[in-house]
């Protein structure tokens, strides 16, 4: 029976009805909680009659979710009630390949994009094990962004040898069928395999298949195989072949022709072995590929102009053409930008930012996943190996030859031969991040507030190959990389002189065999030199390319955008987390979009209440008497963002800051909420400002440093202000806790070291709660302010993110497992034992949590749970470049 209009479905409530079909109906609705149409699909009583169905349903529907991919509908959620299963999926406008078919074909442009779009959804699908087994015009979706394929794998419901009746009749039959039992064909049948309908078991091979005869469609305006009955149908598709392409539209291109008879072969040896094959050859002829792609006709008439040529050209002309055409067959051919994604082996997961490394013959991919090993992968093979022997890896670079990777632990430098897994240790190290090894055995690296460091191998002497520039003020060096010569090298630095640093990072180049340094570019991130000569960098993360003369060291035309997504970026201190060989290969975590969600939650973690609509926020303060949310918000399609107060009563935005600031620390409120206190970068520094909390006020500067900062807490008298900063440069890296004094003179007070970035006053303002590694691992300390600096431990088995109860009372942490935690606290700042609230991992892993005055809790969590970012790797990118 169907759904009226206003039936809430979990918290979707249905708008109207979209479609019908053996698969269920299918319905236009509104997710409640996150202010979204969606699409619903009921499925049919079947699930419900057959566990073992609803199983599959479920494991697949977690599969799927998985695939984001921007031509593949994505599916949000599955749910049960009162008996009926349904599913939850992206809602497109726009009109499916069928409807669009009964118009005729397609023009020849729209055909190879929509073969392209649907051929790369495929190669998604297919390396993470799914096949759709029901492609056809009906799932696929035409919208202003392009083809979208629908229903992906969830139409397999029957076991993998099941008999065809049976298959059929839980199939079923959807309202796109262009037959019926009596004399008309079943639309399914129409694109599948000779496989399917034996019985046999489908793959990757079963979708070449069905999209061959879709592109067959879409091209001609019919159908590849038809028949008068369900008989005579399968009859054709398992002993006939489809009429020529070129005698239904002349204009057939014949590579297309040929690419989709290999399609649609009767054995799945003979087809496109991997949909990837089968989009490169769709890319190579929209590109243009060669006669084989030019229409028949065209393609004759060309040839009667060259007969006529020939005929009148002597015999030189002859012998000259012969030459052309010998050197045209020898030079070589354009090659096509090929893109693939590398998902987390099994069992560990990529990390938001994880370390990585192409090797510079571009054939190995190293990265470290989630367990802290090193492992390898080859690009030509779909399986990666952890190396024995790697545990602890923090940076990992190639030797020049590709045989050997390097990587650096917490203090020495070691090399894996991946051919044979064998570790060596090589040398003692200073502590950083290593990067570039060149043919005479020179590794560089660098350190937080230190110059580039040359260790020779042969001997592990280690040097400094650079000099901070005192008198322009720099004070930060990183991201060495050797150019090809293996002598000069590139190297990114900050200065706190705003003449000579803009904000994100200089680019300069230097020299093993000098210590003169000279400017390359004003803005710029860690950087990569690739033949036949561009520097490969990140603008904002925003990946460029820009042409670089390698003798002169000058660059020679403009920065050109790569037609890439967003890759990782940390705006701090400039760095975009991509890898590039010197051939073409390029390797980049594409930076997640993920909104964020704020709830309020009880002590158990029930959920009580959202908050403002999702969004990009990030680091959120409450103030003092609830009332008041500070939060950074970051602008649309960049990294950059302001600080805005959400008034949680009048339900409104104010904007706070105009900055625009990349990165930077939090805001926090003052007891009056009369004005905040912010952090944000400026000239390579984050400062700490204060303003009033009139959106058009200025901000004052409270402290300048030549080490970054960030507020943490406002007293409760409004008298003292919490803040973090760096060690200064000659102690090494690490955090200090202090607070400076907001009335009369700005007096500061060290209050601890090795703090790990969190820490608030108590309610009374006599103590403060800090986070602290100087036991070896993240605890929770309480102290006495001012005090003595001695320390009471609170945590007993590793904690962070403290937080005090409005009544005093109470301090709350973050435990190592991820546990909201609670502690009583006792006479003289002694605490009870902490005792567990609720499992954050339930609470899609919030990053962030307040305390209201009240007791509720206010986190703030990603719309979607993602645990692992997979590794995005373009084959010939500069094919980009030269269009």
């Amino acid at each position: 029976m169907p759904l009226a209009s206003g039936t809430k479905l979990g918290p979707y409530e249905i708008l109207s009805k979209i479609g019908a079909g053996g698969m269920g109906e299918v319905y236009r609705a509104r997710d409640t909680r996150l202010e979204r149409t969606v699409a619903i699909k009921v499925l049919p009583s079947e699930f419900s009659r057959h566990p073992d169905l609803r199983k599959r349903l479920e494991r697949e529907a977690r599969t799927l979710s998985s695939l984001a991919h921007p031509h593949i509908c994505s599916l949000y959620d599955v749910g049960q009630q009162d008996g009926a299963d349904f599913l939850v999926m992206e809602y497109l406008e726009g009109e499916t390949l069928a409807h669009r078919l009964l118009k005729g074909a397609l023009p020849a442009g729209q055909v190879l994009q929509y073969g392209i779009e649907i051929a790369h959804a495929l190669e998604r699908a297919h390396r993470h094990a799914i096949i759709h087994r029901d492609l056809k015009p009906g799932n696929i979706m035409l919208t202003k962004d392009g083809a979208k394929l629908l229903d992906f794998g969830l139409a397999r419901v029957e076991s993998p040898a099941a008999p065809l009746n049976e298959t059929v009749a839980m199939l079923g039959e959807t309202q796109e069928q262009k037959l019926t039992e009596k004399g008309v064909v079943l639309g399914t049948f129409q694109y599948m395999a000779p496989e399917q309908l034996e019985g046999k078991e489908a793959d990757a091979r079963t979708d070449i298949f069905a999209l061959g005869a879709v592109i067959y469609e879409m091209a001609t305006g019919k159908t590849a195989f038809s028949g008068n009955n369900r008989t005579s149908l399968i009859t054709a598709i398992l002993a006939s072949e489809p009429p020529a392409m070129t005698s239904l539209q002349p204009l057939t291109p014949p590579a297309l022709e040929r690419v989709v008879k290999t399609c649609m072969a009767k054995d799945p040896d003979s087809r496109w072995q991997s949909a990837q094959d089968l989009k490169l050859q769709l890319e190579w002829i929209a590109e243009g590929g060669s006669q084989a792609g030019v229409p028949a006709p065209v393609a004759a008439r060309r040839r009667s102009r060259e007969k006529i040529a020939w005929a009148l050209v002597g015999l030189l002309t002859l012998a000259l053409l012969t030459v052309s055409i010998g050197y045209v067959k020898r030079a070589p051919q354009p090659q096509p930008k090929v893109s693939f994604t590398i998902n987390s082996p099994p069992d560990v997961s990529f990390d938001y930012m994880m370390t990585f490394a192409v090797s510079p013959d571009g054939r190995q991919l190293a990265y470290i996943p989630s367990d802290g090993k090193v492992w390898v992968q080859r690009l030509d093979e779909f399986s990666a190996r952890p190396m024995p022997g790697t545990e602890g890896a923090q940076s990992l670079f190639w030797s020049p030859d590709s045989r050997f990777l390097g990587f650096a632990t917490e203090n020495r430098l070691k090399r894996l031969e991946p051919a044979v897994g064998r570790v060596e240790s090589l040398c003692d190290i200073q502590p950083g991040f290593y990067s570039s090894w060149n043919k005479d055995a020179v590794i560089l690296g660098a350190s937080l507030n230190q110059p580039i460091t040359r260790v020779n191998l042969d001997d592990c002497k280690q040097t400094t190959a650079t000099q901070l520039d005192s008198a322009h003020g720099e004070f930060w060096q990183f991201y060495p990389f050797f150019l090809p010569d293996g002598r000069r090298f590139l190297y990114l630095a900050r200065s706190r002189d705003a003449q000579d640093q803009s904000n994100t990072g200089a680019l300069y180049v230097g020299s093993l065999d000098s210590p003169k340094t000279s400017l390359l570019l004003r803005r710029a991130s860690n950087t990569t030199y690739v033949a036949p000569g561009y520097l490969l960098f990140a603008n904002d993360g925003s990946l460029v390319a820009q042409p670089l003369d390698s003798r002169s060291l000058e660059v020679t035309g403009e920065a050109v955008s790569l037609r890439e997504p967003q890759a990782t970026y940390s705006g701090g201190d400039a760095y975009t987390n991509f890898s590039a060989s010197g051939n073409g290969v390029l390797v980049y975590q594409a930076e997640p979009q993920i909104d964020n969600q704020l709830r309020w939650v009880d002590r158990s973690g029930k959920k009580l209440q959202e908050l403002v609509p999702p969004g990009r926020y990030q680091r959120m303060s409450l103030s003092a008497d609830g009332t008041q949310l500070l939060l950074a918000r970051q602008e649309a399609g960049s990294h950059r963002s302001d600080y805005w107060a959400w008034d949680l009563e009048r339900k409104i935005w104010d904007r706070m800051t105009a900055h625009s600031s990349p990165g930077g620390g939090y805001a926090i409120w003052s007891p009056d909420k009369r004005r905040i206190a912010f952090a944000f970068i400026q000239s390579g520094t984050q400062h700490l400002y204060l303003k009033s909390a009139d959106a058009s006020a200025r901000e004052e500067l409270l402290l300048d440093s030549a080490n970054w900062m960030w507020p943490l807490d406002w007293s409760p008298d409004g008298q003292f202000l919490l803040y973090m900063q760096e060690h200064p440069a000659e102690q090494g890296p690490g955090e200090e806790l202090w607070a400076v004094s907001l009335a009369g003179e700005r007096k500061t007070l060290k209050i601890a070291s090795n703090v790990n970035g969190q820490a608030r006053f108590a309610p009374d303002g006599r103590s403060i709660v800090f986070g602290s590694d100087k036991s070896g691992r993240s605890e929770i300390y309480l102290q006495s302010f001012p005090g003595d600096g001695s320390a009471w431990r609170v945590s007993t088995g590793g904690g962070s993110m403290p937080r005090w109860s409005r009544t005093g009372k109470e301090i709350f942490f973050i435990s190592a497992d991820e546990k909201l935690m609670a502690v009583r606290l006792e006479p003289k700042l002694h605490t009870g034992n902490p005792e567990p609230l609720f499992d954050l991992k339930s609470q899609a892993d919030a990053s962030e949590y307040e305390v209201a005055p009240d007791g509720r809790f206010l986190l703030l969590t990603p719309v979607r749970d993602v645990r692992s970012f997979p590794l995005h790797v373009v084959m010939n990118w500069m094919a980009d470049l030269k269009r």
